[in-house]
């Protein structure tokens, strides 16, 4: 993407997008933008690129031009009104939204890891390097220091009523207990040291160290303090103490812009001297090098990628991205600065079949040559196997096992230096299936039964069902029923689930029965010929077994019968042969 000319369009003929924040008015009013929520005609898919990282020199160049920049896409889900954005050591974004109270906070890919809400109109937000929070409420005019975790640790001064609008916070590189803030509607920037105010600059007017709604400041490494001084459209040069030391317009010096005051809100700067400032009126994001020299403009008024409706707030990661928080777009947009490198995964999905070909690949732009080393785990990979390609831009896993499973990243040595990409994990898994299902059984109510089956696969999920219907709490390989009764009869299945899908058992009939009441003797007579005839009554539908005795001990069975008429019938034909035989009936299950 090139630097856009901004003749490409005549934003001063349009109404703008935003509401309050310094918009021209007549009067013209201090009020810092809150901007107004806008209908989004095209969004940028937030997962264009999942992974990237940008190769940056590591020393200055002998004379600063303008940044080549390439269009990376945007993230947009769950944003809404994207106000200001920061980013910390481990790749996270964070952008705050004043009109919904949230914060949000995105991996490097875009993916959301967390919402915070209940703030107070949450504007301004930094982080630090040990992962600490600050973070402004305009709705009580504090600032609050919170934890990685978000726990809060302290609030600046007094806290509530601190500030009139804290709208932007810069951390010194050079103190890690120095913080600046913007108080805009004090028309100062406040100076902290470990919470506590130390000293503050600026005051109302149009004279050297004078601001008129200061809306954005960025502490460079040299120890100098620059102030988008948004009324008087254009950016203060302070020392760490406060001493002014020069200023330059923020009016280009050619085509449209020029005559233009825009509304510049937050600014950032990068490690080639350059400074990169938001212009919410113009959508556009202007560069200049640190001296003031105007290099060029990136972005545009519009929709489509790459373009910005109201960026308000900018920052550049450790990777090279610019971010640029497009509040009317509600999305973060991406771009690219100089030489830059990304990484895409293949298969998208990041959960694959044992047996699936995977491969994960990284594209190149920029001079120079590069070298490539590829890691699972942190640990170099070397051809052999089912690996090939451990030292070149794509890397393939033919045939993936579960022991393949890891965290993949790929180091990029170019003429900037040695660069580690983010990690991109894959999960090897083997489908559900059953070895043995769950098998049916007939109880006699009362007594415990267990169902269980014998499944195979990774990182399985279970679900028992009752005729088809789930039951609470029945996630197990086995399901345990203790005193069954009746209302437990049915077909059981069990449903086992991982994330390549789901597998069902045969059904497993459970019959519980209610014993029936004692058989009672009718009578026993002697047949004609041979064999006792045995008459009892037993409920019908029963079986009923019928045991012999000699001595009241040892009882051998002599025959089963069913109950299905009354008395039931049963003829002992070896009763002839014995010379005394005791008998009894039981229930037969």
């Amino acid at each position: 993407m090139k630097a856009t000319d901004v003749r490409q369009s005549t934003p001063g003929t349009r109404k703008p997008d935003v509401a309050g924040w310094g918009i021209p008015t007549a009067p013209r009013r201090r009020i810092l933008p809150i901007l107004a929520a806008s209908p989004l005609r095209t969004l940028v898919a937030a997962t264009l690129m999942p992974m990237l990282f940008v190769l940056m020199p590591h020393a200055a160049q002998a004379s600063i031009s303008a940044p080549a920049v390439a269009s990376l896409g945007a993230f947009a889900n769950p944003l809404r009104e994207p106000t200001r954005v920061a980013v910390d050591t481990a790749g996270r974004i964070y952008t705050t939204d004043p009109a919904s109270g949230k914060v949000s906070v995105l991996d490097a890919f875009g993916r959301p890891l967390e919402v915070h809400s209940g703030y107070a109109k949450p504007l301004a937000i930094a982080v630090d390097a040990t992962g600490n929070i600050y973070l402004s409420e305009e709705g009580n005019g504090s600032v609050s220091v919170l934890d990685s975790q978000w726990n809060l640790l302290s609030k600046f001064g007094a806290g509530a009523g601190e500030f009139v609008l804290p709208s932007h916070i810069a951390l010194d590189p050079l103190a890690a207990n120095t913080v600046y803030v913007c108080d805009s509607r004090a028309n100062q920037i406040k100076v902290y040291a470990d919470g506590q105010p130390a000293f503050s600059f600026g005051g109302l007017g149009t004279g050297d160290g004078q601001f008129d709604f200061p809306a954005g400041v960025f502490a460079s490494t040299d120890g100098e303090v620059f102030v988008v001084d948004q009324n008087n459209d254009r950016v203060e040069v302070f020392d760490r103490k406060g001493a002014f030391l020069r200023a330059f317009a923020l009016k280009t010096t050619g085509g449209m812009s020029m005559g233009i005051s825009g509304r510049a809100q937050g600014i950032t700067g990068d490690s080639q001297g350059r400074l990169y400032i938001a212009d919410s009126f113009q959508g556009l994001i202007k560069v200049f090098s640190r001296d003031g020299t105007f290099l060029s403009t990136l972005g545009g008024y519009g929709d489509a990628a790459g373009q910005l409706r109201s960026p308000a707030g900018v920052a550049i990661d450790a990777l090279g991205r610019l971010l640029v928080a497009s509040v009317n777009n509600s999305r973060v947009e991406l771009l690219g600065l100089d030489s830059y490198v990304q990484l895409s995964t293949m298969p998208a999905r990041q959960v694959v079949a044992a047996g699936t070909d995977v491969s994960f690949s990284a594209t190149v732009s920029g001079t120079g040559s590069f070298t490539y080393q590829w890691l699972r785990g942190g640990n170099a990979l070397q051809d052999g196997g089912n690996i090939t390609g451990s030292t070149s831009p794509k890397l393939t896993i033919a045939g993936a096992a579960v022991t393949d499973s890891g965290a993949y990243s790929v180091i990029v040595v170019g003429p900037g230096g040695t660069f580690t990409s983010p990690t991109a994990s894959l999960t090897v898994m083997s489908p559900p299936s059953f070895v043995s299902p769950p098998a049916s059984y007939t109880v006699l109510s009362g007594t415990a039964v267990h169902l269980q089956a014998a499944v195979a696969g990774s990182n399985l999920s279970f679900q028992w069902q009752l005729n088809g219907a789930n039951i609470t709490g029945a996630n197990a390989p086995s399901l345990s029923i203790y005193n069954a009764a009746q209302q437990n009869a049915g077909h059981y299945t069990l449903v086992v689930t991982n994330a390549l899908g789901s597998v069902v058992s045969n059904a497993a009939d459970l019959n519980v029965i209610i014993a029936p009441n004692p058989p009672q003797f009718v009578s026993l007579a002697p047949l004609a010929i041979d064999g006792m005839h045995i008459l009892f009554n037993g409920d019908p539908g029963f079986n009923f077994t019928v045991e012999g005795s000699t001595d009241l001990i040892d009882w051998t069975p002599l025959g089963t019968v069913v109950g299905d008429s009354a008395p039931v019938e049963y003829v002992d034909t070896d009763a002839t042969t014995l010379q005394g035989r005791f008998y009894r009936v039981h229930w037969a299950p």
